[in-house]
């Protein structure tokens, strides 16, 4: 509607009535509206009411206090400033945790990077582009939060030098790849009492090296995954824990995993 029309006084008489009623009201948003002035009155896309009605109809209390920290998607490393290094991660996984984390009563903060599907609604967002940019947002993120899931996933190697001027195409060209940060492992070091879930994807041997990534970057849950998960809307997973506790998903939606997982966090913080 038109903004003077959400304003008047008599029509936010009667939203206040509403609410107190106990009616569940979902805002309209600021943008383009129908007198051609930009101001609030634009009904939400359909998606986002969606999720409200979702979040509404199924939430819980079970993460109520938690602050839940959930990083998602791919970084880019630049070559030049049109040209970068990066993985095929959607980051559909970790938006879909962060999605069920929210509904479950976390307190939410999405930190992400390239993503191929839309965000949801959580209560902070942050977004970065390099690997570098995604260590220091989730070093500072996790000096406030109880719990750590850490989907996204980081380009493994940077330009050693990057060229400030686009390179011409050349029938071939050497680069020096040096390594980037670890960010589950510095990122550990702060660890105390936090909750720390981590993603090993793996193209052979995925639980054996998904134990051993654990281990070394002192993690309470590890994720083993395949690269065959990668962009689809189902995925194989294998849940792993430091008390030895497995659990397997076969072609199981993300959504749904995303609601195990989280499950699987509440059984250990309650010593499960």
């Amino acid at each position: 509607m038109n903004e003077n029309m959400l304003e008047n006084p008599a029509t936010q008489e009667n939203i206040t009535t509403l609410k107190k009623r106990g009616v569940f009201i979902i805002e309209p948003e600021i943008g383009p509206l129908a007198d051609l002035q930009i101001g609030k009155g634009r009904m939400p896309d359909p998606s986002k009411i969606y999720e409200e009605i979702i979040d509404f109809l199924d939430g819980d209390n079970t993460f109520s206090g938690k602050r839940i920290l959930v990083t998602a998607g791919a970084t880019k490393e630049f070559i030049d400033p049109v040209r970068f290094i990066t993985n095929a991660s959607s980051g559909k996984t970790g938006i879909e945790i962060a999605k069920a984390a929210k509904r479950m009563g976390g307190e939410v903060h999405l930190i992400y990077g390239d993503v191929s599907v839309p965000l949801p609604r959580v209560h902070r967002y942050t977004s970065t582009t390099t690997t570098e940019e995604l260590l220091q947002a989730t070093q500072e993120a996790f000096k406030e939060c109880d719990i750590l899931i850490m989907t996204a996933a980081p380009a493994d190697f940077k330009p050693l030098e990057m060229s400030n001027t686009k390179l011409p195409k050349v029938p071939t060209l050497t680069m020096e790849l040096v390594e980037t940060p670890d960010i589950l492992k510095e990122v550990s070091k702060g660890k105390d009492k936090k909750i720390l879930v981590g993603f090993a994807l793996q193209t052979e041997d995925i639980e054996r090296n998904a134990v051993r990534k654990m281990e070394e970057k002192n993690l309470d849950i590890i994720v083993a995954n395949r690269e065959t998960n990668i962009g689809e809307d189902t995925g194989d997973y294998i849940i792993l824990t430091r008390n030895h506790k497995k659990k397997v998903f076969e072609n199981i939606s993300k959504e749904n995993f995303a609601k195990e997982l989280l499950l699987f966090i509440k059984e250990l913080i309650n010593g499960g």
